[in-house]
């Protein structure tokens, strides 16, 4: 039988050490995995011969990469923004945690990325998954658009790892989180800040896309296998927005280089999903493309830079009743 699209997902364990394999604590029921296998080189052979075809393909080092997508929800993916924004020491965790019952949690940039073995159940053969080893998160990607029947805020993770096997049998016995998705109808007026000196009763978002991309490099030295990925440049973070064109605001400031401070805010009951910028600046032009008849809107990216008070540019703040990453 074919392998088939309603029998997967995927499940996740921290490394105490890189590269070495764990049994997962975490599953996802995902969207799509379009990336889940080996990168295995293939060096050719450049030798000069009396023919016309390449006379040798040899075996080169492998790496592994994967990448996902999911429904954003307001629990079960602490282990996720985690990956992502890093940690002080390694095998830990890296969000810092206040409160009783209700705790509220805060992802600054930290300076370690840790690792993950992560499972992608195919059931090729019957009962077994791939796995991928020594797995950290390079890119994650948060967006959303407001609409009457558009699907909740999305969250797609890329990852690379050092090794990957399949016919591996998979953790056993977990469950996903029941769904509570984040919408796009969680953010109110007074919870969204563009960055600039709009008023909010202006700022009518059309969509948002929010990414973290951690500059990790592939590191090859001598061995058949990638030595362990680390960063090797500056974070990026980025926020862009699309809004109804109602203020000419974002492209004077995008003209004087004016600072401005960011906030978008999901809220369900006593759970949020926070994404805060003490400072940034918007770093594209100020498209208004007007293509169209009716109501036309206005686009732009705003970065992030070092703060004093967050220390991270970007930092997301969740609130929920996961008292642990797990």
């Amino acid at each position: 039988m074919p392998g088939k699209g309603h029998d997967h997902y995927v499940q996740i364990g921290r490394e105490a050490v890189w590269g070495t394999d764990v049994a997962a604590t975490r599953r996802f029921n995902v969207l799509a995995t379009p990336e889940f296998g080996p990168i295995a080189g293939k060096v050719r052979s450049d030798v000069l011969t009396d023919q016309r075809t390449r006379p040798a393909i040899y075996a080169g080092p492998s790496l592994a990469r994967c990448s996902f997508e999911l429904e954003a929800e307001f629990e079960g993916q602490l282990h996720l923004w985690d990956a992502a924004f890093g940690t002080a020491t390694f095998g830990a965790d890296g969000g810092t945690v206040t409160g009783s019952g209700t705790y509220t949690r805060t992802f600054i940039l930290r300076e370690l990325i840790n690792s993950y073995t992560l499972e992608a159940i195919t059931n090729i053969p019957s009962g077994k998954c791939d796995q991928i080893v020594g797995a950290k998160l390079n890119r994650l990607r948060f967006s959303g658009t407001p609409g009457l029947e558009t699907p909740p805020c999305r969250l797609v993770t890329e990852w690379i790892g050092k090794t990957y096997s399949n016919n591996v049998t998979p953790t056993a016995g977990l469950s996903p989180n029941s769904p509570l998705p984040v919408m796009a109808g969680h953010v109110t007026t007074g919870t969204v800040d563009v960055g600039t000196a709009d008023a909010a009763g202006t700022e009518r978002l059309k969509s948002w896309e929010i990414t973290l991309d951690n500059k990790l490099v592939e590191r090859f030295y001598g061995a058949a296998t990638i030595d362990e990925p680390l960063t090797d440049d500056y974070a990026e973070q980025t926020v862009k927005w699309t809004m109804e064109f109602t203020s000419k605001t974002a492209i004077d400031e995008y003209l004087a280089h004016t600072q401005g401070t960011a906030l978008l805010n999901f809220t369900s009951g006593t759970k949020q999903l926070q994404f805060q910028i003490n400072k940034g600046y918007i770093v594209t032009p100020v498209g208004r493309p007007i293509d169209r008849w009716g109501i036309y809107t206005q686009e732009f990216t705003l970065e992030p830079i070092h703060d004093s008070v967050s220390v991270s540019g970007l930092a997301v703040v969740i609130v929920n009743a996961e008292a642990t990453i797990s």
